[in-house]
């Protein structure tokens, strides 16, 4: 009978423990970053806060999909860090996130917030991540970005005008 307790509190602090863990902003490990040149490319030319090289205010190449649901529409969006950039993070806005996801590296398929780890250079002058957004219509939506402290919003247009 002890055993059989001890194997419930231990089965019950593990459910509990996955439970925390799953509340967690999912990171993005430093594995699934592309050491990429002197600048990050065309693929993202709008430069944020100084580390961060992420996807145009209108992002061209929009796709439906119909295997990541509530989503039906996705576009490619590929970012890049500067190395040893600490504390970047991504969010959609709460009044967003049932009509707006995105996924980076290892993390995914549809998520609303996203931590980046902060890697050290690898040869190249930024660190290229692949991934995109997913959205339940074509819009305009914000996005938010935290690096080190510093916070700001940004618009994409996903096949639509901001």
């Amino acid at each position: 009978m002890r055993g059989a307790l001890l194997f419930l509190a231990a089965f019950a602090a593990a459910g509990a423990s996955a439970a925390a863990a799953g509340s967690q902003t999912p990171v993005v490990s430093c594995w699934n970053a592309t050491p990429v040149g002197s600048s990050p490319g065309p693929a993202a030319p709008r430069i944020v806060l100084g580390r961060l090289a992420m996807a145009p205010a209108q992002l061209p190449y929009v796709i439906r999909r119909s295997d990541v649901r509530p989503f039906r529409w996705w576009s490619k969006a590929p970012l890049a860090i500067r190395p040893d950039t600490p504390g970047v993070a991504i969010s959609v806005p709460r009044a967003w996130r049932g009509r707006v996801a995105f996924t980076y590296g290892n993390v995914g398929p549809a998520v609303s917030a996203v931590r980046f780890a902060g890697c050290r250079p690898s040869g190249g002058a930024w660190n290229a991540y692949p991934g995109g957004f997913f959205t339940t219509t074509r819009v305009c939506f914000p996005l938010d970005v935290r690096i080190a402290g510093h916070a700001t919003t940004i618009r994409i247009g996903m096949d639509a005008r901001c």
